[in-house]
C-alpha cells in the first residue's frame, strides 16, 4: 500500500492508541510531525516495550 506516493489525504490507523490520524498532503509540516509522533515509539524499541506508552497501552488492552 504506497500511501505516501499518493497525493490523497491519509488515514492512518494508530494499532496501539486506537486512533485513526487524517494527514492531508497540504499540510506537510503537520503530517510530518505526526508521523515523527508515530514512529518514535516503534523506533525507540522495535519489540514494543517502550516504557512510559506502551505500558499503559498494553495495560488498558488487557
Amino acid at each position: 500500500m504506497p500511501l505516501s506516493k499518493k497525493k490523497k489525504t491519509m488515514i492512518i490507523f494508530d494499532p496501539i492508541s486506537g486512533n485513526r490520524i487524517i494527514l492531508s498532503p497540504p499540510d506537510k509540516p503537520r503530517s510530518r510531525h505526526l508521523s515523527n509522533l508515530l514512529c518514535a515509539p516503534n523506533e525507540t524499541d522495535p519489540s514494543g516495550k517502550t516504557e512510559s506508552r506502551s505500558s499503559g497501552a498494553d495495560k488498558v488492552r488487557n
